[in-house]
């Protein structure tokens, strides 16, 4: 009776140890369970400060390029191009024909899409936009294209005028009218309201373009050489124009060739930003904002 008695002692002496262990490694396993299930809460923390982060940037500019590149098949044509543009700040956009501004502007407006990076527009991240939110930015942001893009079977007047009904469904016929007639007076056309667009000549229909598009009061304006083949008056209504806009609030970046154009910017304290094949190779007076007097 005494070897059974031992016996079972040594058996229920093993139980309690295989037990303790057996709690041990519970407990081990839970502090370790703990332990990731904290570094995953830590990491989610940390990715969702960080998007908040990048959300708050981006609703801070008017237009934001990050790490953007494009090619057009095995063309590249921009390469790595990040800036940032502020509400009621003009950018003039420099660069020798073929540097990629116009591809530029068209990935600000939602022509294109990158094959890298992010593009952010007036909140609105354009890289990744479907159709319906690219109609809602189109209706805040403004594009004034080379060819002038005016609408041929429609006069000076009407061409102004429908491009603000489009942007605002609300606003009457009569109302349209009034502010076209007054912004294609600031642009010197006071005298071709009722001109159709082969009546114009191309100074004249980039004139009615730049009147389309600020006429509506846009968060945005991207404009491919507006003052190309103007006079020296003509441009400074122009840009007159812009800069006015920009003093209620809106971000203008101007693409150019025109090598006065960012010099005179320089000049005046503006900020230029610089391509060469591809590259954003220069930003001139970052952070400044518009001075017009």
């Amino acid at each position: 009776m005494s070897a059974e008695l031992t016996a079972d002692r040594a058996t229920a002496d093993r139980t309690t140890v295989d037990r303790t262990t057996a709690d041990r490694t519970t407990a081990d396993r839970t502090t370790a369970d703990r332990t990731t299930a904290d570094r995953t809460t830590a990491d989610r923390t940390t990715a969702d400060r960080a998007t908040a982060d990048r959300t708050t940037a981006d609703r801070a500019t008017a237009v934001r390029f990050e790490d953007v590149s494009f090619a057009y098949g095995e063309l590249p044509v921009l390469a790595a191009v990040g800036f940032d543009l502020a509400p009621a700040e003009v950018v003039h956009l420099a660069g020798r024909s073929g540097s990629g501004k116009s591809t530029l502007l068209r990935l600000a407006h939602g022509q294109l899409r990158p094959r890298t990076g992010r593009v952010v527009v007036d909140g609105t991240p354009v890289h990744r936009a479907g159709g319906g939110a690219l109609r809602g930015l189109r209706r805040r942001v403004a594009m004034v294209p080379q060819d002038s893009g005016l609408l041929p079977r429609l006069t000076a007047l009407e061409n102004v005028a429908y491009a603000l009904r489009v942007a605002d469904l609300r606003l009457s016929p009569g109302e349209a009218a009034r502010r076209a007639r007054a912004v294609l007076c600031e642009v010197g056309l006071e005298d071709r309201l009722t001109a159709m667009p082969h009546r114009l000549s191309a100074g004249q229909r980039l004139r009615v373009a730049v009147a389309r598009a600020v006429a509506s009061a846009p968060a945005v304006v991207l404009a491919d050489e507006p003052t190309a083949s103007l006079d020296p008056e003509a441009a400074a209504a122009v840009m007159g124009l812009f800069e006015r806009l920009a003093r209620s609030g809106a971000a203008v970046l101007l693409a150019t060739t025109d090598g006065d154009l960012p010099g005179s910017a320089r000049r005046r304290g503006g900020r230029v930003l610089r391509l060469d094949g591809g590259a954003l190779v220069d930003d001139h007076g970052r952070n400044s904002t518009c001075a017009a007097g």
